[in-house]
């Protein structure tokens, strides 16, 4: 691989300005009542007010006053999230706050009940919208030998310099030379540039004197694009590009010629060592609980490690593994397609390139083509009487084995659920909530005719047929004599419970309207008496899912018991250890209330565990790493940056080019991002890396460390380290 460099001297101009004293803050409230149409037709609004003006980098907070949950969620009932903020589910007297950082008017509904919309102003509405003019150089041609790597361009000295202008501004110098500045005044805003494809190494960085970085650049051999964008300080931004093109010529022969010695000796033929990468498939179903199973052969090699990347169609590296390869010279990977959109992925060994002969793979992420959708206004009564129905299409026939999806392509949240409206969800499949611009996918390994509908809108139905006749018929014989020795262990358990345990609750019929709190009926009994280190279950008869969560509607549930839904036709059990009177609710339907009295105390025995934790001894690298997380805090919260640092020893006695990369995973092994700081370590040197990262969700996360000679050669430079941390 041949690479033509050359330097790019970023120069950053530093603005001042004056912070305000005080940012104008706003409380917005749920108007009570606002779970049932009408506040939108008021003079208040549904969301009080209804329209907030702040300064930039103001807050809002809303306030849930009204007695059931309610979401804030930017965008509109008809378009859907903008995906600018959400704050999921806010609970009856909780809360949720936003910063606003741009200037802009931004509207918001609440998903759940999408009649209610509320706008926030952010800033000065005449705020300047012209983005920056960004004066590109022309694009460039020049040549390299296959001798070697040429480190600067012949011919090109300063007076051949590239320049960037921005709004006329002189910001960027590309040069050959030292590093220099020619002077004048600069633009103020933020920018930068990007090569694709990605040289070898990317940037490499080095130490110099006076405030400006200095960057050498390498270029592989063909057309590369350097893009370079810009956003001024009122937020506008823009992006220009150009090309830089390098032709491989050959090189000059200037070998002597070799004298004859009467003796013809015949060469061996080169055995070129080779990596070669295949999948189980070549394309896979978006949406699907699926994963692509890699697998991989080095020959003509003893290598013990391949460093593998899998890069989007547009270049964009979405995942790093270092893989172990195996006596026999095979290699495998499994790789979680759950986060990723539908497109083309490479797969490319990234080691050792420089000497094997690598040879990537691409596989496809594909739409499902068994695909169902939500229609469009189906949160409301009426698309039940259209030929189309509320799932389009509203009965579809797919083979055994084959996988659905379902597309949300309301603006309302929706649940797919097996069973029906009158006798309430069966437990063959459930989406729970599947919110707009969402999916759910589900797998039929049995033939039959599956009847299914949304819980939150009964009105909408949809039936699923797999498999052909005989096949359906001789499953259900199978499946009723199953279910019926099924049944009658379950009636026997059941029994067995009840007769210890003779506590039972039930959900009034239609509990999930209004009416059934006048006659204190919606839970039946609404008090009941126990003995301590009793159980009580809650069966539900209703075809609504509810809650049975200790607390009341006004003060919130108590942490006590929570059944969370209880879909119809379920039930929840739990058993009550301590004396006292547990007033509790149903959180969807919060007019819903009973109380639990415990008359009499036993003994809870509590059984503690240990655990033993073994600790395991990192083996000794020639370059050495020791990583931790950093955060302002003990408690990781989301929206609080992390930063994640590493010390880098050089134990060799050379000096060592690396790609420290940082790859940040969810506990369901999605990766989330993927960092990469390019460098060259000193004889003996030790240096720290950081790299930032900002959580927005809670969870337990994982940050893998590999450390790489350089991204395209992709050699391990050391095991690979992993840190744990949880986001409250």
């Amino acid at each position: 691989m041949r690479i033509l460099y050359f330097s790019l001297l970023v120069i950053f101009a530093i603005g001042f300005f004056t912070v305000p004293q005080a940012f104008a803050d706003v409380t917005v409230t749920n108007a009570p009542g606002s779970s049932t149409p009408g506040c939108e037709e008021t003079a208040d609004g549904c969301f009080i007010p209804s329209t907030v003006t702040i300064d930039v980098g103001g807050t809002v907070t809303w306030e849930n006053n009204d007695t059931a949950a309610h979401t804030s969620t930017a965008g509109s009932s008809t378009d859907g999230s903008s995906g600018v903020f959400d704050s999921s589910l806010i609970m009856a007297g909780s809360s949720f706050s936003h910063t606003f950082e741009e200037a802009g008017t931004f509207d918001y509904f609440c998903m759940v009940h999408p009649w209610m919309i509320g706008t926030v102003i952010v800033g000065d509405a005449s705020a300047d919208t012209t983005p920056p003019v960004l004066t590109m150089p022309a694009s460039w041609t020049n040549s390299t030998s296959t001798a070697g790597l040429v480190s600067v361009p012949e011919g090109l000295g300063m007076i051949q310099s590239w320049s960037v202008l921005i709004d006329g501004l002189e910001t960027w110098n590309f040069y050959n030379g030292p590093p220099g500045y020619s002077g004048g005044e600069q633009f103020t805003g933020t920018y930068d540039c990007e090569v694709f494809p990605p040289s070898a190494p990317p940037v490499m960085a080095q130490q110099v004197s006076g405030n400006y970085p200095y960057w050498s650049h390498g270029f592989l051999i063909g057309t590369s694009t350097v893009t370079c964008t810009a956003t001024d300080e009122a937020g506008n931004t823009a992006t220009e590009s150009f090309t830089v093109t390098i032709n491989e010529t050959a090189a000059d022969d200037t070998a002597p010629p070799e004298a004859e010695v009467g003796v013809e000796v015949e060469e061996e033929p080169e055995i070129t060592p080779t990596i070669t990468i295949s999948t189980d498939k070549a394309s896979y179903i978006a949406g699907v609980d699926d994963n692509v199973q890699m697998s991989g052969i080095v020959e003509n090699s003893d290598i013990d490690d391949v460093a593998i990347a899998v890069i989007t169609s547009n270049g964009s590296i979405t995942g790093v593994n270092q893989v172990y390869v195996e006596s026999d010279g095979s290699f495998s990977w499994t790789i979680g397609i759950s986060n990723l959109n539908s497109g083309t992925y490479t797969i490319k060994p990234a080691s050792p390139c420089q000497s094997h002969d690598c040879r990537e793979t691409t596989f496809t992420i594909i739409q499902n083509p068994n695909a169902i959708y939500n229609a469009p206004g189906s949160s409301t009564p009426g698309c039940e009487e259209t030929a189309d129905g509320c799932f389009m299409p509203s009965a579809i026939a797919v083979g055994v084995g084959e996988t659905v999806t379902w597309y949300n392509d309301d603006t309302a949240a929706h649940t797919t659920t097996s069973g029906s409206p009158t006798e309430g969800p069966d437990g063959i499949f459930d989406g729970s909530l599947v919110m707009a611009g969402s999916s759910f996918s589900h797998t039929f390994e049995d033939p039959g005719t599956y009847d299914y509908f949304c819980m939150v809108h009964p009105w909408m139905i949809g039936t699923v047929i797999v498999g052909d006749a005989s096949e359906i018929a001789a499953f259900i014989a199978a499946q009723e004599e199953e279910e019926a020795a099924e049944a009658a262990a379950a009636a026997a358990e059941e029994a067995a419970w009840i007769e210890a345990n003779p506590g039972v609750v039930t959900n009034a019929p239609g509990s999930s309207t209004p009416g059934c709190e006048e006659t204190n009926s919606c839970f039946i009994p609404s008090t009941i008496t126990v003995s301590s280190g009793q159980g009580i279950t809650w069966y539900n008869n209703d075809t609504a899912a509810h809650t049975a969560t200790s607390g009341t509607p006004t003060e919130g549930p108590s942490g006590a018991f929570d059944s969370s839904l209880i879909m119809a036709g379920g039930s929840y059990n739990h058993t009550f250890y301590s004396v006292g009177t547990y007033d509790y609710f149903c959180m969807v339907h919060p007019w819903m209330q009973g109380t639990v009295v415990v008359e009499s105390a036993s003994q809870q025995t509590e059984v503690e565990g240990e655990s033993e934790q073994i600790e395991f001894e990192p083996p000794t690298e020639v370059i050495e790493t020791e990583a931790e997380v950093v955060t302002e805090s003990d408690e990781i919260t989301t929206g609080s940056e992390i930063t994640i640092e590493t010390d880098i020893v050089n134990q060799q006695n050379n000096s060592q080019m690396f790609a420290y990369i940082v790859q940040i995973k969810n506990e369901s092994g999605m990766v989330l991002s993927v960092s990469i700081i390019s460098g060259s370590l000193g004889e003996g040197q030790t240096l720290t890396q950081a790299i930032s990262w900002t959580p927005d969700d809670p969870g337990v996360y994982v940050a893998e460390i590999y450390l790489w000679d350089d991204m395209d050669m992709g050699n391990p430079l050391s095991g690979v380290e992993t840190q744990y941390f949880t986001v409250t």
